[in-house]
């Protein structure tokens, strides 16, 4: 285990990640160390057999702490992100929009962008 500026890295076999109060506790063997969620940005994992519990992914994702996962070899396999992490504000901002002034505002923006560019 790394941690480096404000990432942390997880490349030790049978790690397990859990959360106490106010921070998150990877245990290693009989070994504990500690991290508060202010000085965690970011977790990637690089092995298959660590366990992370599920009241440990919801307070990342409530303090914006994206978990990545990657192979040993250093594939990338996937992250999770909090809920108001990338796009998905970004969508719900566009559902919010179905019907309102606001849609027909941005639709005709849209297009006179659109039509600008191709003159």
């Amino acid at each position: 285990m790394y941690h480096v500026e404000r990432t942390l890295f997880i490349a030790y076999d049978d790690a397990y990640i859990y959360c106490d109060n106010a921070r998150i506790v990877v245990k290693l063997g009989e070994d504990k160390h500690y991290f508060g969620y202010d000085n965690v940005e970011s977790i990637i994992i690089f092995t298959d057999k660590t366990t992370l519990s599920v009241y440990t992914m919801r307070n990342c994702a409530e303090h914006k702490i994206t978990i990545h996962y990657v192979s040993k070899y250093g594939k990338y396999i996937g992250s999770f992100m909090g809920y108001e992490t990338g796009n998905v504000l970004l969508r719900k901002l566009q559902f919010e929009m179905i019907g309102t002034e606001k849609e027909r505002e941005y639709i005709r923006s849209l297009l006179a962008a659109k039509f600008k560019n191709s003159i």
